[in-house]
């Protein structure tokens, strides 16, 4: 819940200064390089470890932008079908 996209974050980005930010995309690499950005512009950002394809093989849960529960996740491209049994790869 209230995970945002990168163009709404950079639109609102002062609404963040103070806040810790969490980045992920589908393995962690494009959001392990936005975070080390976001953190030399002086904001605390972390990439999280393993990102979402990770999250979904933990088990863990998912909402859509609406915020109900969801096993559908965007993925990179076709070529990252890999989320867990139960989830529903989409790009």
């Amino acid at each position: 819940p209230g995970a945002i996209t990168q163009d709404a974050f950079e639109a609102a980005r002062e609404r963040y200064k103070e806040k810790e930010v969490v980045v992920y995309c589908t393995i962690g690499v494009r959001s392990g390089q936005y975070a080390a950005r976001l953190r030399k512009q002086g904001l605390e950002a972390y990439n999280l470890r393993g990102s979402i394809l990770a999250w979904t093989h933990a088990g863990l849960p998912l909402v859509d932008a609406q915020g109900a529960q969801t096993k559908r996740v965007h993925v990179y491209s076709s070529g990252w079908d890999y989320c867990a049994s139960g989830y529903e790869s989409v790009w």
